[in-house]
């Protein structure tokens, strides 16, 4: 076992490993439920979010004495908004990278990068391709399992709160509105 690891053949090893768990990829239905769920959410909050703007703007506009405020609340909503639209953007550039993990052809670039790390001439450009091709797969559905277990351990939310919270506020404002406007 000492002459094995002091040749170097365990970095060889684990790759093998890896490319074979790539394969099977165990965690690839977890980690897509988990990206779509949280990516669902937040989706979902974007639009409630943009709903609770265009109801409360106009009525803060008409307001004497909230005109001023209506500008700044409307920055913070802006900030709000593209806060939520590039966690959305990273959930489904995730989400895509994990479906495109899941093609023969991306597997078949794995195994054809592990076989040309044992030629000189391919070995450098093989190794970089090898390490962000197992980065992808399994890397990324391990990532996701991990950050999917953690979240439910911990109980962080991934946006169902705020979903319900923004949800909540829409229709209090729509009560409101409807109250004071009947049709």
């Amino acid at each position: 076992m000492n002459n094995f690891l002091k040749k170097g053949y365990l970095p060889y090893l684990i790759s093998g490993i890896l490319i074979l768990l790539s394969f099977f990829n165990p965690f690839y239905n977890s980690a897509i439920s988990f990206e779509d769920k949280a990516s669902k959410e937040i989706s979902e909050s974007i639009l409630l979010l943009e709903e609770i703007e265009t109801l409360t703007i106009p009525l803060a506009e008409t307001i004497p004495f909230l005109k001023s405020w209506a500008h700044t609340y409307e920055n913070d909503f802006d900030k709000l908004l593209s806060y939520l639209n590039f966690a959305d953007l990273l959930m489904l550039l995730q989400l895509g990278i994990l479906k495109l993990s899941e093609w023969w052809v991306f597997k078949l670039v794995l195994v054809i990068s592990f076989l040309g790390l044992f030629t000189n001439y391919t070995k450098s450009i093989c190794k970089n391709l090898l390490i962000i091709g197992l980065l992808i797969t399994p890397g990324l559905g391990i990532y996701t399992q991990l950050l999917s277990s953690l979240s439910n351990q911990m109980e962080i939310d991934l946006g169902a709160d705020l979903k319900s919270n923004l949800l909540a506020t829409k229709d209090s404002i729509n009560t409101k509105k409807n109250f004071i406007n009947p049709l």
